[in-house]
C-alpha cells in the first residue's frame, strides 16, 4: 500500500468512515499548526481536525442542492484562533462560504456565473467553474479570507471576505480575438522583429507579453504580507503570475508580474510533439540544500509541474515532473532541466475508473525541502527529491484520496499526510528527512545507532498496527516495505542484525508489569498476557507482511515463534491454575487442596528462578511478586516452570521415602 516510514495513523471519526467509500472527492488543507481533512457524501461536507483522529468533532455543513459535476473546496484554518473557514464552489457556479464552520450557521450562498451560453443557469454539471485557491487575509481575530475563481472562458475573479461581507471583483478578462490579419508590410516588419527578438532577447521564447486567455487547470494563492498575496495560474499553454492587494475590503491593485511559456518550453525540452500540463505546485519561502532541517536555506521558491507528453518517436506516453527555480527579485521562474525526472506511464496504474472520475492530479510542495509529493486519479503515489534525480513510487491503491503536508513535527521537519479510505490519515517522513548518514560499523556488526533506529523502528511499527486494530481498521499494509527499511540499516548485514529481532520479540514477550507491587489478580493478569499476545501477533503479521520472515534463519525464525508459544503456555498455566481452585472448591473431579497447593508453590519457584539476574528483585519478596514475575517473563518463567515442577517432584519424592522408612521400617525400592 505504502513503501514508507509511517511515523502517525490518525484513525478516520466512524461517521467519515462509514462514508468515505461513497464519498466523490476528499481532500486535505495545511495551516499553520494543524491540518484538516474533508469529503463530499451527497450535498453534505464534511470537515475534521486530522489530528483528532476518532473522536474528531464533525462540522456538517449542508448544500442547499445537490452538486452536480465537480465541486472545490477549501478550508482554511485560521493562526490565531480555533476557526475554520470553509469555501466551496460548484463547477456550475454555486459559491458557499461558511466563515467559521464551527458554528451551525448557514452559508453565504450565491449563484454567480451561469454558463457561457447563459443558456442552462448553471445547471446540468455545466463547468463554468475550473479553479478555486483561496488564502487567510487579515491579522488578529479577523477572520478573513481572500479566495480566486478561475472560469472557463480565462476570467479571474476575485473574493475578499470577512464579517464586513464579501467583495467580488473581475480583475482580468481575456482580450478579444485579434483583429484583421496585417498587411504585407506589417507583416514583414512582425517578421524582423521576430527575428531579432530571437538574436538578441534570451526570453523572447520564454516570456509572454499578456496572461493566458485560457481556462486555468489550477491556482495557487500564496500570502506575501498581510495585504499582499501572489497568484499562481496554471494554464494549458502558460505559467502566469500575479500580484494580488487587498485592505480594508478595497482591492488596491491587481498587476501581472509575469507569463511563462511553459507549454513551449517544455515541448522543446522533451522534444515532444504532444505535451498535457496535469498540475502543479509551489514551494513557500526558504528552501532548504540539504538533506537536514538545519542544512543551508537561500531565498528561492520552487515550481514542480507534472506534464504527459509523447515523445518525438515514442508510441508510448511518458510522464514528467518538471522543477522550475524563482530566485528573489528574478523576472521569470528558470527551467531546470537536470533536476526533472520522468517515469513511464504503465508505473502509475492509470487506467480510469468509476471511483476516479472527479479526482484530479495532486502534487504537493515540501515547505522546507526540495522535495514533492505525488498522487494520480488512480491512486498512485510518487515522491521526488532533489538529491536522487528520478521518481520513487511509494505504492498505490483506489483508496489513496488525498495528500498534503502536515504541520511540523518534533524535529522541525513536516511530513506528508496521505488520506486513505480505510487506514486513515496516514504521516510519513519525507524521504530527504530520513538521516542518510547513519555511521556503519565495521565488517558484519551494527553499531548502537543503527540499533536504536531499528528497535524504534519495529516498537512503532507495532504501535502503528496496535491503533488500528483496536479501531476495527485494517493493519496489516502498514508493514510494507518493513524489511527494506530496516535493511537500510543494516540489520541483514550480519548475524548481530537478525539477532536483534528475537531480542525484540523476547523484549516484548518478557516485559514487566509496571507496578511490581506484588498484589496482582488473577484479571490483571490476565489482561496483561492478552495485551502481549495481542502486541507480539502483530509483530509477527508486521514480520510477515514487511517481508522480515524471509531474510533471517530458521533458528531465528523458530525462535520468535517459540516466544508466542511460550506466551500461550503461561496464559494456560493461569488459566489451569484457576480452573483446579474452582474444582477444588468444587471437591470436583478429585482435585484436592494439596494439589492446588503443590501447583501454587511450583508457580511461585519458577517465579523465584525467573528473577534472578533480574536488576532490583528480591527472592525474599511477597509471594505475589513471584507470581506476577512468573507470568511477566514467560520466555524465561516457561523452562523455569519445568525446573521448579522436578524440584517440587523431589521434594514430594524425599517425604514419601522418609514416611514408607518410618512406617515400614524398610527401605523402599527407587
Amino acid at each position: 500500500m505504502l513503501r514508507a516510514e509511517v511515523t502517525q495513523a490518525h484513525v478516520l471519526p466512524r461517521t467519515v468512515s462509514d462514508v468515505l467509500s461513497e464519498a466523490s472527492t476528499a481532500g486535505c488543507s495545511r495551516g499553520p499548526t494543524t491540518t484538516y481533512a474533508w469529503t463530499l457524501h451527497r450535498q453534505t461536507i464534511l470537515v475534521w481536525r486530522v489530528k483528532d483522529g476518532i473522536q474528531a468533532p464533525m462540522r456538517r455543513l449542508l448544500l442547499d442542492q445537490l452538486p452536480r459535476g465537480r465541486i472545490f473546496v477549501k478550508v482554511i484554518p485560521h493562526s490565531n484562533s480555533a476557526a475554520v473557514t470553509v469555501i466551496a464552489c460548484t463547477s456550475g457556479g454555486h459559491l458557499y462560504v461558511w466563515l467559521d464552520a464551527n458554528f451551525p450557521a448557514p452559508p453565504f450562498s450565491q449563484q454567480l456565473f451561469v454558463s457561457a451560453d447563459d443558456s442552462s443557469n448553471g445547471n446540468a454539471g455545466d463547468a463554468v467553474i475550473c479553479a478555486l485557491s483561496a488564502a487567510t487575509a487579515g491579522s488578529g481575530s479577523s477572520l478573513g479570507f481572500m479566495a480566486v475563481i478561475g472560469t472557463a472562458d480565462g476570467s479571474l475573479h476575485l473574493y475578499h471576505g470577512s464579517q464586513n461581507g464579501i467583495f467580488p471583483k473581475q480583475f482580468h478578462k481575456p482580450a478579444p480575438a485579434a483583429g484583421p490579419t496585417p498587411g504585407m508590410l506589417g507583416a514583414f516588419g512582425s517578421v524582423v522583429k521576430a527575428l531579432y527578438s530571437e538574436a538578441f532577447d534570451p526570453l523572447h521564447n520564454v516570456q509572454r507579453q499578456t496572461a493566458s486567455a485560457m481556462g486555468a487547470l489550477q491556482l495557487h494563492l500564496q500570502p506575501v504580507d498581510g495585504s499582499r498575496w501572489k497568484l499562481f495560474v496554471l494554464t494549458p499553454e502558460a505559467l502566469d503570475c500575479w500580484l494580488l492587494g487587498a485592505v480594508g475590503g478595497r482591492h488596491n491593485g491587481e498587476q501581472l508580474l509575469w507569463s511563462y511559456n511553459l507549454h513551449g518550453v517544455l515541448s522543446v525540452a522533451y522534444k515532444a510533439r504532444e505535451l498535457s500540463i496535469l498540475a502543479f505546485a509551489v514551494s513557500s519561502g526558504s528552501i532548504s540544500s540539504g538533506t537536514a532541517a538545519a542544512g543551508p536555506t537561500h531565498q528561492q521558491s520552487q515550481v514542480y509541474v507534472w506534464t504527459t507528453h509523447l515523445g518525438a518517436t515514442s508510441r508510448s506516453h511518458q510522464h514528467a515532473l518538471s522543477c522550475l527555480t524563482l530566485q528573489e527579485g528574478s523576472t521569470v521562474p528558470e527551467f531546470i532541466p537536470a533536476l526533472s525526472s520522468q517515469t513511464s506511464s504503465h508505473v502509475l496504474s492509470l487506467e480510469s475508473t468509476a471511483d476516479s472520475t472527479y479526482r484530479s492530479w495532486q502534487v504537493v510542495a515540501h515547505n522546507a525541502l526540495s522535495s514533492c509529493l505525488l498522487l494520480s486519479p488512480s491512486g498512485s503515489v510518487l515522491e521526488w527529491m532533489s538529491e536522487q534525480g528520478p521518481l520513487g513510487f511509494l505504492g498505490s491503491s483506489p483508496e489513496h484520496l488525498a495528500i498534503s503536508c502536515c504541520g511540523p513535527v518534533s524535529n522541525g521537519v513536516s511530513n506528508w499526510l496521505l488520506l486513505n479510505a480505510s487506514y486513515g490519515a496516514l504521516e510519513f517522513k519525507p524521504s530527504a528527512a530520513v538521516p542518510q548518514g547513519v555511521p556503519e560499523a565495521a565488517g558484519d556488526t551494527m553499531t548502537p545507532e543503527q540499533e536504536g533506529a531499528a528497535l524504534e523502528m519495529l516498537n512503532k511499527t507495532v504501535y502503528l498496527m496496535l491503533k488500528e486494530y483496536l479501531a476495527g481498521c485494517p493493519y496489516r499494509d502498514l508493514a510494507e516495505g518493513l524489511a527494506d527499511r530496516l535493511a537500510r540499516l543494516s540489520v541483514f548485514k550480519g548475524s548481530q542484525g537478525r539477532q536483534l529481532l528475537v531480542a525484540a520479540s523476547s523484549s516484548l514477550v518478557d516485559q514487566l508489569a509496571k507496578s511490581g507491587t506484588g498484589v496482582v489478580s488473577a484479571a490483571s493478569l490476565r489482561g496483561q498476557l492478552q495485551d502481549k499476545q495481542i502486541r507480539h501477533d502483530l509483530m509477527l503479521a508486521a514480520f510477515q507482511s514487511g517481508q522480515v520472515l524471509q531474510q533471517v534463519s530458521p533458528q531465528q525464525c523458530r525462535a520468535v515463534l517459540e516466544h508466542a508459544e511460550m506466551l500461550a503456555a503461561v496464559m494456560a498455566v493461569l488459566d489451569w491454575q484457576r480452573d483446579m481452585e474452582v474444582a477444588a472448591a468444587e471437591l470436583a473431579s478429585g482435585v484436592t487442596r494439596t494439589q492446588v497447593a503443590a501447583a501454587a508453590a511450583a508457580i511461585q519457584a519458577a517465579g523465584i528462578l525467573s528473577g534472578e539476574g533480574n536488576a532490583g528483585y528480591d527472592a525474599a519478596a511477597s509471594p505475589g511478586q513471584h507470581w506476577e514475575m512468573f507470568f511477566s517473563r514467560p520466555v524465561v518463567s516457561m523452562p523455569a516452570l519445568f525446573e521448579a515442577i522436578v524440584m517440587e517432584a523431589s521434594k514430594v519424592r524425599s517425604v514419601l521415602r522418609y514416611l514408607m522408612l518410618h512406617q515400614h521400617g524398610t527401605t523402599p525400592h527407587a
